[in-house]
């Protein structure tokens, strides 16, 4: 009976989450920027909501399933319009994950960042834009603060923007005064992603019943 009802709780769990990606890329929240288009896909802002509904592994998987059977020319897989591949919605989901951790926070609050603002401003591209970078400091600095959801929901957003734009660096071809250009669009972007992602903690809170957000923040990590 236990299992039937464990698997069962899986299995709509597993719809409700995919309803969820099916419902979030049609969500975007920019168009174009002079002559480059760009495409924020709300699936970046529901990291919480996606670990909460199948643990750190289950949501990974299930990105990177969605990302390439579109690749592969599926017609039900997630759109590959992002150049991240959804690999910056991974590393959000990520810093979720670890919160709990001390080491799994380094790593993905003070490594990551770090190695993402040295590789920018190494990269011979990047020029003048390499101030761009400044974003990612956020993580760093915030690293130093006690612990909350709005912390952690700045921290995803901003490492998920550091994954991406260094993917974005080596992948799309961009004078170094337009990153300069896009610093005030990231800052609304990055700030409605983090609402969203507040909002899906939110949630995960309301699925667990949990009677707080503080009792919520000390046993999120039970999601994984």
């Amino acid at each position: 009976m236990k299992k039937t009802s464990y698997f069962a709780s899986s299995l709509m769990r597993l719809i409700v989450a995919v309803a969820l990606l099916s419902a979030m890329h049609h969500v975007r929240l920019f168009g174009s920027i002079g002559n480059c288009r760009f495409i924020f896909s709300g699936i970046n802002g529901i990291a919480p909501l996606l670990h909460g509904l199948l643990g750190t592994v289950g949501s990974v998987a299930l990105l990177s399933l969605g990302r390439l059977s579109k690749l592969c020319g599926f017609a039900w897989g997630l759109p590959c319009a992002t150049i991240s591949m959804g690999l910056a919605t991974q590393a959000s989901v990520l810093v979720w994950h670890v919160r709990g951790t001390v080491w799994g926070q380094r790593v993905m609050n003070l490594f990551l960042p770090s190695a993402a603002i040295l590789f920018f401003v190494l990269h011979p591209s990047s020029g003048i834009g390499a101030w761009y970078s400044i974003f990612w400091l956020i993580p760093m600095v915030l690293h130093l603060f006690s612990d909350s959801l709005f912390k952690t929901a700045l921290q995803a957003t901003f490492v998920a923007h550091a994954v991406g734009s260094c993917l974005w660096l080596v992948t799309v071809p961009m004078v170094p005064m337009a990153w300069i250009a896009l610093m005030p669009y990231v800052c609304i972007e990055r700030l409605l992603y983090a609402g969203m992602q507040l909002s899906g903690a939110w949630l995960v809170a309301l699925l667990y019943k949990k009677e707080s957000f503080l009792d919520f923040a000390c046993s999120f990590k039970r999601a994984s």
